[in-house]
């Protein structure tokens, strides 16, 4: 059994609009497809990833909501801590500089996670604070290949979230503004930063097309495995 670290708390970001979604993405269905086209498990994005979290930092999660969080709050667990970002419409640098804002004098680290990235599981977001408690000063985040088309050696190696952030670069996650998000301190953070490779998380959720994409995928490689 894993003994839930009381230093390290989760910040989950979902308060923005998912335009793109043309709906509430954060209440869409995130489950793979059974043979007839139809969910097979019953949770939405914001509750897998309310339920991930609970399981590596339980008791020590906080959701950030903005855009519709009236429509979203029911779907939360009771033992999740709301913290609303009115200015939400600014980007994702506000929803972080907010949540910190609210947690730095409770943790000594924050993990940083996304709603819409469905394709993460609880065993690798665990060996990311695995690691980080063996160098509780620096960073420790996913490292994957943030754009299908890129040829630079950089974007093909890209840091990203999950991540987790010492106490230290508090003041700079409080700092941020518009929509850059912490990638900035990802990138400047080098003698200090362990990358551990998870291609899973450049999976993340823009288009319903998308999430139907990711649900087929899922539901083919539970088929392989079955056969």
């Amino acid at each position: 059994m894993n003994i839930p670290d009381p230093t390290i708390g989760t910040l989950i970001l979902a308060a923005g609009e998912s335009s793109r979604f043309k709906g509430v993405k954060q209440l869409a269905r995130s489950g793979v497809m059974d043979i007839e086209g139809e969910p097979e498990a019953d949770d939405t994005l914001i509750e897998r990833a309310c339920l991930l979290a609970e399981g590596v930092t339980p008791g020590q999660v906080s959701v950030v909501l903005g855009a519709n969080k009236g429509l979203i709050y029911p779907k939360l667990p009771g033992s999740v801590q709301v913290i609303e970002n009115d200015n939400w419409q600014q980007g994702m640098g506000s929803s972080i500089a907010i949540g910190v804002k609210v947690l730095q004098d409770k943790y000594q680290a924050i993990l940083i996670l996304l709603a819409d990235q469905v394709a993460l599981e609880e065993e690798a977001v665990s060996g990311l604070i695995s690691r980080w408690e063996k160098s509780r000063d620096s960073v420790v985040c996913a490292c994957y290949r943030s754009s299908c088309h890129s040829k630079s050696a950089q974007e093909n190696n890209s840091p990203g979230v999950p991540a987790i952030f010492p106490q230290r670069l508090f003041t700079q996650l409080a700092d941020l503004k518009g929509h850059k998000g912490a990638k900035t301190i990802l990138f400047k953070e080098v003698t200090q930063k362990n990358c551990i490779s998870m291609p899973e998380a450049a999976i993340d959720i823009d288009t319903p097309e998308q999430l139907l994409q990711w649900q087929k995928s899922r539901n083919q490689k539970r088929e392989v495995r079955s056969e």
